[in-house]
């Protein structure tokens, strides 16, 4: 009876260890936000190293943090890095993109056959009769994700700095805000709040960053399910996006949102002009960032 009972509360730790949740919230853009609270995952340290990035090019007012971290994934030598960029200026920009990018051995030897591009994400912007989530207004900040398969041998990074000449953003009244997460049972949801001025309608795909207790983003992801599933959300409603996260290696206490949404406005009377650039549903999560920044290239070029 007494090995019994043992067992029993085993059992008990176990499940309560599972339960991970936060709401500490802060919003960092009108579609990103990050939330602070219980740690989950596994409690290995995470693998990286520090990479160089040299950018070739200046743009007013625009600020790339060049001491990035590769962190590396903890099965095959994929890698992924996380470059913030600050708008300390006073225009405002939209589809801010790294380009020709290439990735460098220690001996100079470039990685890539062909110049890689990435958008950034978190801020969401009109332009024209449409929107996109690549914006930098003055005093924002986004994020640009580069994502390869040789974390061995890179030594170093090169890329030119891209902003959008043909279309000027206007900065809108609209906010979706990340509040609270909970992880359970191999399960991340996050409740949010539009807490803008106009009703939205969000994706069912939204990026993630889960950051550990250095504030080092050790995994990235999207959110593939949103409730209600129809996307549409009043002025202060609330929603749940969540996703499945069955393997998760480095243990960590943050997780970062950058929201996909199109307000309501007056103005936009052709709104589904640009729709096509979302909602691409694929079984890989890098092969859907890669979609991501091939829509948005082929938008930027409608708006030339």
């Amino acid at each position: 009876m007494i090995v019994i009972i043992v067992l029993l509360v085993s059992s008990c730790i176990n499940d309560l260890s599972d339960l991970a949740e936060g709401s500490d919230f802060t919003i960092l853009g009108n579609s990103r936000s990050i939330i602070k609270g219980a740690a989950f995952g596994d409690s290995q340290p995470p693998i990286m190293k520090t990479v160089n990035l040299f950018v070739q090019n200046t743009i007013d007012g625009l600020y790339l943090d060049t001491n990035i971290k590769a962190i590396k994934n903890a099965h095959n030598d994929g890698f992924f890095i996380i470059i913030e960029i600050e708008n300390k200026g006073s225009e405002s920009y939209c589809f801010v993109e790294l380009e020709n990018i290439f990735y460098y051995d220690k001996n100079g030897n470039k990685l890539n056959a062909v110049a890689d591009y990435a958008f950034s994400k978190g801020n969401t912007g009109q332009i024209s009769t449409g929107f996109t989530d690549t914006c930098l207004f003055s005093n924002n900040k986004g994020i640009i994700l580069l994502i390869e398969d040789f974390y061995n041998e890179l030594s170093y990074i090169t890329c030119d700095l891209y902003v959008s000449n043909y279309s000027k953003p206007t900065q809108i009244e609209s906010i979706v805000q990340g509040e609270y997460y909970k992880y359970e049972n191999k399960k991340l949801d996050v409740k949010f709040r539009n807490s803008g001025k106009n009703k939205v309608d969000i994706n069912s795909l939204n990026f993630y960053l889960l950051r550990n207790v250095d504030n080092i983003p050790v995994e990235w992801g999207y959110f593939y399910t949103i409730d209600p599933s129809s996307g549409i959300f009043d002025i202060n409603s609330m929603g749940t996006i969540s996703e499945n996260i069955y393997s998760l290696s480095y243990q960590v206490n943050q997780v970062e949102i950058c929201f996909d949404y199109d307000p309501f406005l007056e103005a936009a009377t052709n709104k589904g002009r640009i729709k096509y650039s979302r909602n691409v549903l694929t079984d890989s999560i890098v092969e859907l960032e890669k979609q991501r920044n091939m829509k948005l290239k082929e938008m930027e070029y409608t708006y030339r």
